[in-house]
């Protein structure tokens, strides 16, 4: 997944609680952030991404999503 990308979330995603806000809205992954240290480089789940949504008062949310909370649009 790259900048620039369409994304919605999982079905992981669909599951927390606490994402029940971003249900049904389409984002754009704006920043990519590094793996953090303490996660195995074989872990395909490392990547943590920062989106901008669409709809809803705040589109600039300052969650992170893990790369299993998101899918492609």
């Amino acid at each position: 997944m790259n900048v620039g990308d369409l994304v919605m979330l999982s079905s992981h995603g669909l599951t927390l609680v606490m994402m029940n806000h971003r249900r049904g809205k389409v984002g754009i992954v704006v920043e990519k952030l590094p793996k953090a240290i303490w996660i195995d480089e074989n872990d395909p789940y490392g990547n943590s991404y920062k989106i901008h949504w669409s709809g809803g008062r705040n589109p600039f949310d300052p969650f992170t999503y893990d790369r299993r909370d998101i899918k492609y649009a």
